[in-house]
């Protein structure tokens, strides 16, 4: 039995459709790979604020601000740069209730009541009705409707609230 030798097989030629040069290869790899982690951080980013919550909007950031408590945060230190150089024009500038008197005086709010007077700075408050003040010596706030009502005084953490006195505008508001 004679064997025949066989011929060895050829491998196909470089040029050959099917294959490719090794470099090119690792190029293809290596693209495809950059590619993928662009697309992988591009995804990331869009979802950051979702998986991490930011700042918020201006206005809610305001309420935050002014719902930090005081002497935590930049809420104490903040007060007075948010502060008002006088009420707007044509509002109420001087409150009267049983033996309390609120008054706009030198660039801030003075309370009297009874022989103690109380210094609040104004603050940037949500509500366009209302005036929000801060009494930095005595670390509380205190609300009233811009028209006259109850006014409201709050601890420095803003979440609890207690009706103070009547106060009503002694002058009338020009309009």
């Amino acid at each position: 039995m004679d064997e025949q030798p066989q011929e060895p097989q050829e491998a196909p030629p470089p040029s050959a459709p099917d294959s490719e040069p090794k470099l090119l290869s690792n190029m293809k790899g290596w693209i495809a790979g950059a590619t993928g982690l662009v697309v992988a951080l591009g995804g990331l980013a869009a979802t950051w604020n979702n998986i991490f919550p930011g700042k918020e909007s201006a206005p809610a950031e305001q309420q935050a601000i002014a719902a930090t408590p005081a002497g935590q945060g930049p809420a104490a230190d903040t007060v007075a740069s948010d502060a008002a150089a006088e009420p707007e024009q044509g509002a109420p500038t001087l409150y009267e209730g049983d033996d309390v008197k609120l008054e706009w005086e030198a660039e801030e709010w003075v309370l009297t009541d009874g022989d103690t007077r109380y210094h609040y700075d104004e603050t940037y408050s949500p509500d366009e009705n209302r005036y929000l003040a801060f009494d930095k010596a005595n670390d509380t706030y205190l609300r009233w409707p811009i028209k006259g009502g109850m006014a409201e005084e709050g601890t420095a953490d803003k979440q609890t609230w207690t009706n103070y006195i009547e106060l009503y505008p002694a002058e009338s508001p020009t309009e």
